[in-house]
């Protein structure tokens, strides 16, 4: 099996790489996010994730390089991380009492046969009726600030969800199932 290479820095998806049980190494990719403009969600994270595959793939011959983004998406708004507690404030403000949509977009690039895949998944989230006192709570514990759109479900942000549809890793930030099977395509 090739070398597999994370473009990542994100504790999150670590996390959901080691659930795979195969061997990888992280090299973060360093690319300004916010270069690259595009209001549709789907097509801006399956952007992001290339442009991190292809900014580390050129330092690896023969390896598969996975390249990942995720945004929350509000209607027509897309939410990224916030960039300070006011910033967060307001996206809970935004997401209190509604449904919004996780998009995550991944990259798979064989360095080796050039090959590559793209592609974006999305899930639904269901916010509780949140009282400014509650997001403030949450805020102050400092979880959401590394977070697209200001929580994360798999942590102390799960007490302001009501329900989620789709797959929990792909609201995590890597859709593992996904993942493993473009895996086993490319595999010597």
């Amino acid at each position: 099996m090739q070398q597999i290479v994370l473009a990542s820095a994100s504790p999150r998806r670590k996390m959901l790489m080691n659930k795979l049980n195969i061997p990888y190494i992280v090299d973060a990719a360093d690319i300004d996010e916010e270069c690259y403009k595009e209001s549709n969600p789907h097509k801006l994270v399956k952007l992001l994730s290339l442009k991190k595959a292809e900014a580390v793939a050129h330092k690896y011959n023969n390896s598969i390089i996975i390249g990942a983004d995720t945004v929350v998406a509000l209607k027509k708004t897309i939410l990224g991380k916030p960039k300070n507690k006011k910033h967060a404030l307001k996206m809970l403000k935004l997401l209190s009492n509604k449904k919004h949509f996780v998009i995550t977009g991944y990259t798979i690039l064989n360095t080796k046969s050039n090959a590559q895949h793209t592609e974006s998944l999305c899930s639904n989230v269901y916010f509780k009726d949140l009282s400014t006192k509650e997001i403030v709570e949450y805020i102050n514990s400092g979880e959401p600030m590394d977070k697209a759109g200001a929580y994360a479900i798999q942590g102390a942000g799960r007490r302001l969800i009501n329900k989620y549809e789709g797959d929990l890793n792909t609201i995590i930030g890597l859709p593992l199932e996904n993942i493993r099977k473009q895996l086993s395509e490319y595999a010597e």
